[in-house]
């Protein structure tokens, strides 16, 4: 299983994912990604590295187009290397609850 970090996020308002990827000591990709939050809202970010034309599987929950951030060129392993952020939120709530 991947590495995963479990956050409480505010009932309401707008909430900005950072992200900045090193490698060794350099920083070879930063960029971020706003999230309109609601109450009783999980979100699930997935980053995966990948070529900028071509864009990863959109799960049914995602919420948006996923975002793709260049990675350096000098750390690149190909032309158009980017770190993809793909992102979707459900309701945390059990069915039947208002």
């Amino acid at each position: 299983m991947s590495p995963h970090v479990e956050f409480r996020t505010a009932d309401r308002g707008v909430g900005v994912l950072t992200l900045r990827l090193r490698e060794d000591d350099t920083l070879i990709a930063e960029g971020s990604l706003r999230v309109d939050l609601g109450p009783g809202r999980t979100w699930v970010f997935a980053f995966l590295r990948g070529l900028e034309d071509e864009r990863p599987f959109i799960c049914d929950t995602c919420n948006d187009d996923p975002v793709a951030i260049p990675i350096d060129p000098e750390a690149a392993r190909y032309p158009r290397d980017v770190l993809w952020i793909v992102w979707g939120g459900a309701s945390s709530r059990a069915s039947g609850e208002p």
